[in-house]
Formats: C-alpha cells, sequence, structure tokens
C-alpha cells in the first residue's frame, strides 16, 4: 500500500497500533466496516458491482 496523505498514514498507523494488526489489514477491515456501514444506511440505492469482494 503506498499512501501519500501524511494524515491518512497517522490514522492507519493509529488504527493498526490499536488493534495490533498490521496497516495492510487494518485498512482492508476499516473500509469493509464502512462499506458495510453506507450499505446499511443506503440500503438499495447503494450501487453494486461485479468485484467479487462486493
Amino acid at each position: 500500500m503506498n499512501i501519500r496523505n501524511p494524515r491518512v498514514e497517522a490514522l492507519l498507523d493509529e488504527v493498526a497500533d490499536l488493534t495490533g494488526e498490521g496497516k495492510t489489514e487494518a485498512g482492508r477491515r476499516a473500509l469493509e466496516e464502512r462499506r458495510e456501514r453506507l450499505r446499511a444506511t443506503m440500503g438499495a440505492e447503494f450501487p453494486r458491482t461485479d468485484c467479487p469482494l462486493a
């Protein structure tokens, strides 16, 4: 993962430290959790893709 934004890098470091996960795993889980929250609030309006991770 190549992050060029210092604020994002700091947030990722903090989440990884708090969870004890590596940065990649912490980022992946954070994104999955956000995706689920968005889907829950947007319901059927959420655009679906053919992505195997969706």
